[in-house]
């Protein structure tokens, strides 16, 4: 498996779902961020710039809802779900061309069904089948990184990963966390986790994702007391859903408490090399996160 993150910093881009409703996208549910693909590509490669030019690493493509399993449940074909998997990659490297800077695109895969109702996570068969589906689209597409994210259950993580740790790319995969500092559904201990989902996958990189930068900092803090080779990663969400299912963007911590909070957990976690941000962040975020991370004030810990 080819190696992405290595001893210095990665940093990911931030939203980009909440962010295209930011900007004024409607964008409907179950396509989501995919129907943006459909209706408003201009802005979908706005928004990369934008991440580009704040300094990310890493563009995450608007591959969170272009798998198989969502076009079916809106009545689209298979070769629909490939061609707007290709359009995404190359949306996000069209964005990389225009700002004359070099970063890779990672392939999102997320949960097949809604990431904050993992009851409703299907068959292991029906995982096996769509997910390998959605990640060879992703393979063909082009992209340098397969991100494995928002996973409700560790037994999807642990599909996916297995089906993604086929191909020769760096494979990233990212879970939900509780409050208490358990994986989301199953409400795994560190130690756990560890033994379910870890070990047997070894994954790049283990991250924590779509969660306050909190409850991810009390999950990784546990974890890296435990031994592994994976690398620590961390991209947390500010705000939350309101009552119609629309992202409240009133911000959990301000920018500058945002990056602090950064700046501690990646001073204690020396193995936490890829940061970023899930929903509620911005551009402004990532900015921000590149300069504290230049000025060293977010700490680059040589791990051997």
């Amino acid at each position: 498996m080819t190696a992405l993150v290595k001893n210095s910093i990665t940093l990911l881009d931030g939203a980009l779902g909440t962010e295209l409703e930011r900007r004024g996208c409607s964008l409907p549910i179950p396509l989501w961020s995919a129907y943006a693909l459909m209706e408003h590509t201009d802005l979908v490669v706005k928004i990369h710039q934008d991440y580009v030019q704040a300094g990310c690493d890493v563009l995450t493509a608007a591959t969170f809802r272009t798998a198989p399993y969502t076009f079916k449940k809106v009545g689209l074909s298979l070769h629909k779900a490939e061609y707007y998997t290709n359009l995404a990659i190359q949306l996000a490297r069209t964005a990389t061309k225009l700002t004359q800077r070099t970063v890779k695109v990672a392939g999102s895969v997320a949960p097949l069904e809604d990431c904050y109702q993992p009851e409703r996570t299907p068959s292991n068969h029906t995982l096996f089948i769509e997910h390998q589906h959605h990640i060879e689209n992703l393979v063909k597409s082009g992209c340098d990184v397969i991100l494995i994210e928002t996973m409700p259950t560790v037994r999807e993580a642990i599909i996916a990963t297995r089906i993604a740790l086929q191909y020769n790319l760096p494979v990233w995969v990212s879970l939900q966390t509780n409050k208490d500092g358990t994986a989301f559904y199953d409400q795994c201990s560190p130690n756990e986790l560890l033994q379910l989902c870890i070990l047997p996958i070894q994954p790049e990189v283990i991250s924590l994702n779509c969660s306050s930068i909190v409850a991810q900092f009390q999950m990784l803090l546990k974890l890296s007391q435990l031994p592994f080779k994976s690398f620590f990663g961390c991209y947390p969400n500010v705000g939350k859903f309101d009552s119609n299912s629309q992202w409240s963007f009133q911000y959990q911590f301000n920018i500058y408490d945002f990056i602090d909070q950064f700046a501690k957990t990646v001073a204690l976690i020396p193995k936490l090399k890829m940061i970023g941000g899930c929903c509620g962040t911005t551009p402004e975020h990532i900015s921000y996160l590149r300069d504290a991370i230049d000025r060293k004030e977010i700490r680059e810990i040589i791990v051997e």
